[in-house]
């Protein structure tokens, strides 16, 4: 007879719950845990698994890659997943199971999305993006793709930033607005359960990244609340985002990963956040070792954890947060409060119930790069391209044109920026131009000038000797058991080249512990043929590269990511002398040393194509060489290369169409004055190509604007370090002209305003501001037409802007139709920071109401008066 013991568990909310009890399932018999109870409430449930942990094994699951807790059934779980424009799934390395090398669909770069000013697009992208992450998820039955650190909401203060292109602009209700409704698309709608969970990033004010591990972003109190916060306000209360994610940089000399009063004062207790934050990569060793804010890392984590950052991308919670409790820098309820947050998170994705209660788990792989996910992808790169100038309607072209000249380094390559992900479907420029236009055509292509490349083929052994007259091959490497090349080295051994890739924990050599060690490699390199060679240094942590006894590149003391590309022209068969020395003291280990043999005739080619053909295009602009992670850029100018190469072309073929493809601003100034025609199309995703094709050739009107301002040059900018943006920053600030501004894009065809009409002058805080006017399109194709709404205060401040947006609406208008459009403000949204009430004011007196299609082209202006 079998004999079932049943032990009937009594909680409520209003007397202590009794931990380590359980339930049975009379179904099946199981004993379940309360935890896996789920007519309980999460907040118990959360608890009662809680109370099973040990401190090691707590520890064990605040950090991004958590193992998995066997005795309690608590499977292996990766909080460290990206989807910035599209799940990137090729893999993960953190996560100790089963993931796949997986194609997703790829979308246009987050700066494309902003220029579309089409919130709908926002979400569609999020909810597309997350039917593919729970795909995914349910294919590899694993917790890989439920958590991103996404969407990135810094806002745009300078365009050399290297990850401009990976937020939403420079304006705070543009970037408010579209990042909320992805998050929303990217959450879902279930009222019990999350689809994924969103991550915006980086809590706050991190806008550069030369310095981004050891900076201080100093800004008052007023700036900070008006322009840096809002973006991230709005994602945690009208988003609802239920992560965040901290930044590497200081806030006024405070590390944001260690700062209470933006974590637990603004964040939790202001903005009422219930979720969990997360650390950017390393950041809270940033505390120690960059910031020296500590002395120890006992002493960092104590200090993140208490100020409420509960996850650590990185290592040092499991370093030293042990340590740290036992020493009683930080006590275990404090452990307890974050563990707690951490786990709430992944029961609300529904990791702990059975999956027929999860609607998500439903979600097919059919969904991932299906042909709806496909066209969305194409519809965002379409409206994103930003029409700059069209002299004399020199755009669309004819597509039975006898012979065009395709040019440039942009021209046959996908330009997808940040974060990628991979896809199985993709359309070049070139390509997409060719299936475009008549079968009778000619389409001639050439690359015209060289292109940096951060994956430069390994030099071989064959090609190194660890020293001149030597017969042996390879690189001489020398380990030591510091960062700093102090001493004598430990090891001494030949390498056959300097090339690893090995993540936070392995070494390149045994003897070496996990971090603090550092190495020089050194030997003369003998290429085998005469030429023009391209030298890629790279790797993470400090850096240093002799060549010849020349010191080409010093980052030595700056621990993050580098590239660096140095050109020689060098004999075959001759020696050259290098040293390539690397410190490692925390945080991920690489370096690397390549080359490739440059092209020749690659300008000469490109001209005589350009010089035999009807039209020439050319598509110029960046790459992940130039603007990225990790980099910033020293200018806003096209490459010198790419510069030269448009002017060689419009000499010998004026009739020139230039498309721009890139992740932030550019100061075309010669361009803009010379050729007749200029897109911006940004990095466009894997439709890239033929969405440019089609807005080139006339099957689609382009209605992108531009989410940022376009600078003549630097002299228009202060320093990228000053984070004051008062200063002249942004359409709010400047004072010069900008040679394109914020909200601007041109159409094929003319759209003419009429009939203004505003409900009242004079409003209260309670109110909300009505404008409507008729729109309609007067010319020769159908498009669409983005109107803006700007306001400006009539107050003398040098916190008070010129004029600042608050609200935007995209209209489609065919051929001669006319819409009434009506605009609305809430006079609440008015308000700004008050440093003296320590509150947001709405302050009565007299405002502008301007409403135009760009900052700048203002085609109705009104006063309004709020009592």
């Amino acid at each position: 007879m079998k004999i079932i013991v049943i032990l009937i568990l009594i909680l409520s909310t209003s007397c202590d719950s009794s931990y380590n009890q359980a339930w049975v399932d009379f179904n099946s018999n199981y004993i379940m845990d309360v935890y896996e109870n789920t007519d309980m409430s999460i907040d118990i449930r959360v608890d009662d698994l809680v109370s099973r942990l040990t401190l090691e094994e707590k520890i064990s699951q605040m950090e991004s890659g958590s193992p998995s807790i066997d005795r309690l059934g608590i499977p292996a779980y990766n909080w460290m997943n990206e989807a910035l424009h599209g799940v990137r799934a090729s893999g993960n390395s953190f996560f100790e199971g089963e993931s796949g090398n997986d194609n997703t669909t790829v979308f246009p770069i987050s700066i494309a999305l902003a220029a579309t000013w089409n919130k709908q697009l926002a979400y569609d992208q999020g909810n597309a993006i997350s039917d593919e992450a729970r795909a995914l998820a349910n294919k590899y039955d694993n917790a890989l793709f439920l958590d991103f650190w996404t969407p990135v909401i810094n806002i745009a203060r300078d365009p050399r930033w290297g990850r401009t292109q990976e937020g939403y602009g420079e304006d705070p209700h543009l970037v408010s607005t579209i990042s909320t409704k992805l998050i929303k698309g990217l959450q879902g709608k279930n009222k019990q359960y999350f689809k994924v969970i969103a991550s915006p990033k980086h809590f706050v004010a991190n806008n550069s990244e030369f310095n981004r591990h050891w900076g201080t972003s100093n800004i008052s109190e007023k700036v900070l609340r008006d322009y840096y916060l809002p973006a991230f306000k709005s994602s945690i209360i009208d988003g609802g985002a239920y992560s965040i994610m901290s930044a590497y940089n200081a806030l006024n000399g405070i590390p944001c990963t260690a700062n209470e009063n933006l974590l637990e004062t603004i964040l939790r207790e202001e903005w009422g956040f219930e979720g969990y934050v997360v650390s950017d990569c390393n950041a809270i060793a940033d505390v120690h070792i960059n910031h020296k804010y500590s002395e120890t890392g006992e002493e960092a984590v104590a200090l993140a954890l208490k100020a409420g950052t509960d996850l650590n991308c990185g290592s040092y919670y499991r370093k030293y947060l042990f340590k740290a409790v036992k020493a009683g820098l930080v006590s275990e309820k404090i452990v307890d409060k974050s563990i707690k947050r951490l786990f709430k998170a992944r029961m609300l994705l529904g990791l702990f119930d059975p999956k027929n209660k999860v609607p998500y788990s439903k979600i097919d792989v059919d969904v991932i790069e299906s042909e709806k996910h496909q066209a969305l992808a194409k519809k965002i790169s379409s409206e994103s391209i930003v029409l700059l100038k069209n002299e004399n309607n020199f755009l669309p072209l004819d597509k039975d044109i006898n012979s065009i000249a395709v040019i440039g380094p942009n021209a046959n390559s996908l330009r997808f920026g940040n974060y990628s992900g991979t896809t199985s479907y993709s359309s070049t420029p070139l390509e997409g131009i060719q299936n475009i236009v008549s079968k009778l055509t000619k389409v001639y292509f050439s690359q015209g000038s060289q292109v940096l490349e951060d994956n430069l083929p390994v030099i071989s052994s064959k090609s190194f000797r660890p020293k001149s007259g030597d017969t042996r091959r390879g690189v001489l490497a020398e380990y030591y058991d510091n960062p700093n090349l102090k001493g004598k080295p430990i090891a001494t051994k030949l390498e056959t080249n300097i090339d690893f890739n090995l993540g936070f924990e392995n070494v390149p050599h045994s003897i070496l512990s996990k971090n603090d060690w550092s190495a020089r490699w050194s030997g003369v390199f003998i290429p085998k043929e005469t030429g023009q060679k391209m030298l890629n240094v790279s790797g993470v942590d400090g850096l240093k590269f002799y060549f010849e006894n020349e010191l080409i590149f010093d980052k030595w003391n700056e621990n993050y990511s580098h590239n660096s590309f140095i050109t020689k022209s060098l004999k075959a068969g001759e020696e050259y002398s290098f040293v390539f020395e690397y410190g490692e003291d925390e945080g991920w280990q690489s370096a690397k040393l390549g080359m490739k043999q440059l092209k020749n005739n690659l300008l000469s080619d490109a001209v005589n194509l350009a010089s035999n053909s009807d039209v020439a295009i050319v598509f110029a602009g960046t790459y992940e060489m130039i603007e990225a992670e990790g980099r910033d850029r020293e200018s806003i100018d096209l490459p010198k290369e790419q510069i030269e190469l448009i002017k060689k072309v419009y000499e010998v073929n004026p009739n020139m169409c230039l498309v721009l493809i890139n992740g932030s601003s550019l100061s075309v100034n010669w361009e803009n004055e010379n050729i007749p025609s200029i897109l911006e199309a940004w990095f466009p995703g894997e439709a890239g190509g033929e969405a440019i094709a089609e807005v080139l050739f006339g099957d689609y009107n382009p209605s992108g604007k531009l989410p940022i301002t376009f600078y003549k040059n630097l002299n228009q900018l202060p320093p990228i370090d000053d984070y004051d943006v008062t200063k002249g920053r942004t359409y709010m600030y400047m004072k010069e002209k900008p040679l394109y501004p914020f909200g601007f894009g041109l159409s094929y065809t003319n759209f003419e305003p009429s009939n203004f009409s505003i409900e009242n002058t004079s409003i209260s805080v309670d109110d909300t501001l009505f404008v409507s006017f008729e729109l309609e399109n007067i010319g020769d194709f159908d498009g669409s037409e983005v109107v803006q709404l700007y306001i400006h205060e009539h107050k003398n401040s040098i916190y008070n802007p010129s004029k600042i947006l608050k609200a935007y609406k995209k209209v489609f208008l065919k051929v001669d139709e006319k819409k009434t459009i009506s605009l609305k403000v809430p006079v609440r949204d008015f308000a700004t920071y008050d440093v003296t009430a320590s509150a947001y004011v709405v302050s009565p007196g007299n405002y502008d109401v301007l409403v135009g299609n760009s900052s700048e082209n203002i085609y109705y202006k009104t006063e309004v008066k709020i009592d």
